[in-house]
């Protein structure tokens, strides 16, 4: 089995380059997807969280208020980052659990292409559980409007979680190939295309 890491910063278009990758048939385990899993009811991980950043993240009902966490993480400043560090720190190890339970059940029943579409693959050293890593980039303009658009944020804001993420020379140095997503969707299936292609040719080394 392939394991490939799918990874950029917000609003780079990295779920276009999945849905392209899913139509070729490979299998995407989506970390964000599995981080609102763990977080959406109370579990050990917004326990976890609570017990660091006190009662106010806690919906009604025991799930994660990710728009108090926001507040706390994206606010700006050295404080900012002291959050934003250990909020990653704690939910990127329970994410990481569970994707290798899944990258264990892929192996098992026999897939041969799995994408890991991890935002922060480095940062939380999933990277290491990847053959190959695909890193998606576009203009901080573009990705301004798509972070406004999809989360209904202010420019404030969406610049603000733009800013607390890595540079592009970040995934330049460090992913096997780079994608430059200027919003041409086609000129993004071809790349996609191109890039599933020199996938095919990796050895099966897992």
């Amino acid at each position: 089995m392939i394991t490939v890491g799918l990874t950029g910063g917000s609003g780079s278009g990295k779920g276009s380059v999945a849905s392209f990758l899913l139509r070729k048939g490979t299998v995407c385990l989506n970390a964000d997807e599995m981080y609102h899993a763990l977080t959406n009811t109370s579990s050990p991980c917004v326990a976890e969280l609570a017990e660091k950043f006190g009662p106010s993240i806690l919906m009604p009902g025991g799930g994660l208020d990710r728009t108090a966490m926001a507040s706390l993480v994206f606010c700006g400043g050295d404080e900012q980052k002291k959050r934003l560090t250990v909020l990653n720190r704690i939910t990127h190890r329970y994410v990481r659990e569970e994707l290798e339970k899944k990258i264990a059940e892929n192996r098992q029943c026999g897939t041969k292409f799995l994408i890991l579409d991890v935002p922060l693959l480095y940062e939380s050293g999933i990277d290491a559980l990847c053959d190959y890593v695909v890193a998606v980039v576009a203009p901080y303009s573009l990705r301004t409007e798509r972070i406004m658009r999809r989360d209904k944020l202010t420019e404030q804001q969406a610049k603000a979680r733009i800013d607390a993420q890595p540079e592009d020379a970040f995934y330049l140095e460090k992913a096997d190939t780079v994608i430059y997503n200027n919003g041409n969707l086609e000129c993004l299936r071809e790349r996609v295309e191109e890039i599933y292609k020199k996938l095919l040719k990796l050895p099966d080394t897992l």
